[in-house]
């Protein structure tokens, strides 16, 4: 487990199914904390003493549900899933090839 601190302007933003607020560290699992490490608003840090909040232990709403994961996995042919949990799902999904998203260069207001 990695802490992950989303540095962007937005007010949050959901990558993985987890909801990244700005300047609020969680920790998350190495393989999407490596993921994140490359994109310029995410700063990562190796936890040693002090723990940060798990992303599915604040209580609020962390992105898509358990069943709209498994509809997901389901849809992109991933084995196993119906006995996946939430942490599971999300890390297989994230481990699939990234799809061209059209809007990813788009300019925002």
């Amino acid at each position: 487990m990695k802490k992950i601190t989303f540095k962007g302007s937005n007010t949050s933003l959901t990558k993985y199914g987890i909801r990244f607020e700005p300047n609020k560290p969680i920790m998350i699992a190495d393989e999407i904390a490596d993921k994140l490490a490359q994109e310029q608003e995410f700063t990562v840090e190796e936890t040693h003493d002090e723990p940060a909040p798990r992303a599915d232990d604040n209580g609020k709403d962390d992105g898509p549900s358990l069943q709209e994961l498994k509809e997901q996995a389901k849809a992109e042919g991933i084995k196993g899933f119906s006995s996946m949990n939430k942490q599971e799902l999300t890390v297989a999904l994230a481990a699939l090839p990234q799809k061209d998203d059209p809007y990813a260069n788009a300019p925002t207001s």
